[in-house]
């Protein structure tokens, strides 16, 4: 048994790859006697990350950590110093890539969590470049706590429609910027391209962009998972 670890910039999260199947699980149920190697990545160190590695050099459970390269499964970088990029975004533009229901299609990937991350990747499986904005979370805090007359609630959701109120206002404009972004980046690529969502706002984006545009748009919970396996099958495994 597999287990692939993704810590992003406030969590870490696992899944359990059986030969066939990607299983997502909670870090504290992991089964240790069954996992035989660890594959993760990281955009930042936790404390949860250093004691599980911890845990599996006592166990002599080999790792592997993932890292950007300029070619990897056919998908060319799109960043010329291709170290700089992000192996979050990375490893979720392999694994949109290298989706077979993808194939020939050009692809846009919006992973949006702590920083909403978009990527642009075309049907001849490369990576053309992309942007980051910060997370629909972090857009709201930063106004919140620099503009001395704007304030938020908890209970105030995000909507696309004109606000009445100050909480609403604050919250529907940090959505109708972030949906501004997407839309912006479907009018540079000239086909049809498919829409794949990513990351914990990335199902209610997702829904946004279905109730206002024809595209078809897709939401996905172990992109990044896919995108640690498609690394080591090409960067670790083929080598041994």
């Amino acid at each position: 048994m597999i287990l692939l670890v993704d810590v992003g910039n406030t969590a870490l999260k696992t899944a359990l790859f059986d030969g066939k199947c990607i299983q997502i699980c909670n870090f504290d149920s992991i089964e240790w006697q069954d996992i035989n190697q660890v594959i993760y990545s990281h955009v930042a160190t936790t404390e949860q990350l250093v004691r599980l590695l911890a845990l599996a050099e006592n166990k002599n459970i080999p790792c592997f950590k993932a890292s950007v390269t300029a070619n990897c499964a056919g998908v060319e970088c799109g960043y010329e110093n291709y170290q700089t990029l992000g192996i979050d975004r990375w490893l979720v533009v392999l694994a949109c890539a290298n989706e077979l229901k993808y194939k020939n299609q050009d692809i846009i990937i919006i992973d949006s969590g702590t920083a909403t991350t978009i990527d642009v990747v075309n049907h001849k499986k490369q990576h053309l470049g992309g942007w980051i904005l910060p997370g629909l979370d972090l857009l709201v805090d930063t106004m919140a706590s620099r503009a001395e007359k704007v304030f938020v609630d908890e209970t105030t959701l995000f909507k696309t429609k004109l606000a009445t109120d100050t909480p609403a206002a604050l919250k529907n404009g940090c959505l109708v910027a972030t949906i501004g972004a997407i839309q912006y980046a479907l009018s540079l690529v000239k086909s049809k391209p498919v829409l794949v969502f990513a990351g914990g706002y990335g199902e209610f984006l997702q829904q946004e962009i279905k109730s206002q545009l024809e595209h078809k748009a897709i939401y996905s919970n172990d992109l990044i998972f896919k995108g640690l396996l498609i690394w080591y099958q090409n960067e670790v495994k083929s080598s041994i």
